[in-house]
């Protein structure tokens, strides 16, 4: 099983710049005609600027608990805004507009959206945001998913947001059936495809957040559960591989409360892994350079 172990970049922002930056995300999010007061990531807005006030006050546990996982999940959701507002802010907004219109709709809360599709979205444009921070041409408004130009060839890649383990061959079955047949109508010689895997869902389906006592340990907690996922799913997640089709990546979620001297610090990890089909030097040497702009990204 060839499982690439891509790096965590530890990335320590203050809260006041998280406001800022989401402030200006926010502003964004009015320019392209969605009144953020309106949706969800309005709500977010509020939460973080009030929610640590009811944290500090509320002497109930659960209740704090409740305000705490509240706090944090805005915060996870404000991150996501911001990197699609500092990817996305220079492009044409035709091309991802038809996104945005799902990504803003949605409930607040990821573990109560039962048929909600707007992390769906979600997952296609932060990926996408992965591609164009890394330099490559990338579109997100043509027969897939997502379309980059890297090194030469065209690359086609298919998204998946997982919510049951139940569902994860068919998910995984769909979207190589998809690259395949995207490559067979490509006029562009050498076409690859990626299928991409959102896993949170299924390895955090209620939400949860890890209370931890360094970023160090977040970060192993992390990284060995996705491990334990791709290694004890590795047939599923071959569904449907053939030729031409590079391997896939699955991507996780998971925030983490850091306590030190009863002050708290959040950090969220945000990692990549990527479970290669193809072992070919060739195809070794070119997944490898892809993967290691896409990974170790800020905000």
């Amino acid at each position: 099983m060839k499982l690439s172990e891509l790096p965590y970049k530890q990335i320590v922002i203050k809260g006041d710049q998280i406001v800022n930056e989401y402030e200006r995300a926010l502003e964004w999010l009015n320019t392209l005609g969605f009144q953020y007061s309106k949706n969800r990531f309005g709500a977010y807005h509020k939460s973080i600027k009030n929610s640590l006030k009811e944290i500090t006050k509320e002497k109930n546990f659960d209740k704090k608990l409740k305000a705490i996982n509240e706090y944090l999940n805005s915060y996870f959701e404000a991150f996501e805004l911001i990197r699609l507002r500092n990817a996305f802010n220079t492009k044409k907004h035709e091309e991802y507009i038809e996104q945005m219109k799902f990504v803003i709709s949605g409930q607040p809360f990821r573990n109560i959206a039962k048929n909600d599709h707007s992390r769906n979205y979600s997952f296609e444009l932060t990926l996408a945001a992965r591609l164009i921070n890394a330099g490559y041409a990338t579109y997100v408004d043509q027969i897939a998913d997502i379309v980059s130009e890297i090194e030469g060839r065209t690359v086609y890649f298919e998204c998946k947001r997982v919510k049951s383990i139940n569902n994860l061959k068919k998910n995984v079955s769909s979207a190589n059936e998809q690259l395949k047949k995207r490559m067979q109508n490509s006029k562009s010689t050498g076409a690859k495809g990626i299928s991409a895997l959102n896993i949170t869902d299924v390895l955090n389906p209620q939400s949860e957040f890890i209370f931890t006592s360094s970023c160090g340990n977040l970060k192993r907690t992390h990284s060995n559960e996705m491990n334990e996922f791709m290694r004890s799913r590795e047939k599923e997640l071959r569904t449907k591989a053939s030729k031409n089709i590079l391997g896939i990546i699955c991507e996780y979620l998971q925030c983490g409360l850091i306590i030190k001297d009863k002050l708290f610090d959040i950090n969220i990890c945000r990692g990549i892994k990527f479970l290669q089909y193809d072992d070919s030097y060739s195809s070794d040497k070119f997944t490898n350079e892809i993967l290691k702009k896409i990974s170790n990204q800020g905000i």
